[in-house]
């Protein structure tokens, strides 16, 4: 048995090395084997079937279903598709499972010489949703 990174004398493997640096290495995430970059409100998500991911707040009831149909990439392990811009026909299917405030943000605006502050700030809304299905289009 090698002796592990922690120096406890435990093989340490491959994810064993990710959990002991503080990295969220739940399911292999970087070699998932179906995987998409979806966009929602302008910001760009790497989802995968059963993941819970927090999304800018959209219009929809606790308990709907969702399509995210802005699929940029899309791989299953061996073929990579690339959209330019997007992919035609492919979707992600999500359900809504509630809305939420996140994080308090907060910024500060200064001017030299004149000591002139402004501060900025709030909680930005999200929306809670569970990727249910990456749905690809027939080739």
């Amino acid at each position: 048995m090698a002796v592990g990174a922690r120096g406890d004398g435990s093989e340490c493997g491959y994810l064993q090395r990710f959990v002991h640096i503080g990295i969220m290495a739940s399911c292999f995430f970087w070699r998932c084997a179906i995987y998409a970059i979806v966009e929602s409100g302008g910001k760009q998500y790497k989802v995968t079937e059963g993941q819970v991911v927090d999304v800018d707040k959209l219009d929809v009831e606790v308990g709907s279903t969702v399509e995210l149909e802005r699929v940029l990439f899309f791989s299953d392990g061996q073929t990579n598709s690339i959209g330019k811009p997007l992919i035609e026909g492919a979707k992600v299917v999500a359900k809504a499972e509630g809305n939420g405030m996140g994080e308090k943000v907060r910024g500060l605006r200064y001017k030299s010489k004149t000591r002139a502050h402004t501060r900025t700030g709030g909680r930005p809304l999200f929306t809670r949703l569970k990727i249910e299905n990456i749905i690809t289009p027939a080739k």
